[in-house]
């Protein structure tokens, strides 16, 4: 129950990069074999100097990813370290 509790809060995020386009997707576990997945933010890098408008969104898009992979970093070592714990209290036994 307790690693279900955990995984609930897992995110995978995915890039997929077309062109000028970049769309980021996550998907989560929501309960037993079911999966959300969906397209959570897109921008279009600017390819000339009259689109330069767009370089401050897709800037905030890619800060974000940036900031969620930061968090996911440190959510996976909470992880590792919870499963340690487990296993040198399980050894102990």
């Amino acid at each position: 129950m307790q690693m279900a509790k955990i995984l609930l809060k897992f995110v995978i995020y995915g890039v997929q990069v077309i062109g000028a386009c970049i769309n980021i997707y996550s998907i989560i576990w929501h309960s037993g074999s079911v999966y959300l997945f969906g397209l959570v933010d897109t921008c279009i890098l600017p390819m000339n100097p009259e689109s330069a408008y767009g370089l401050e969104q897709a800037l905030a898009v890619l800060q974000t990813l940036k900031f969620k992979y930061y968090l996911a970093s440190s959510f996976i070592i909470d992880v590792e370290n919870f499963v340690l714990k487990k296993e040198m209290l399980n050894n102990d036994k």
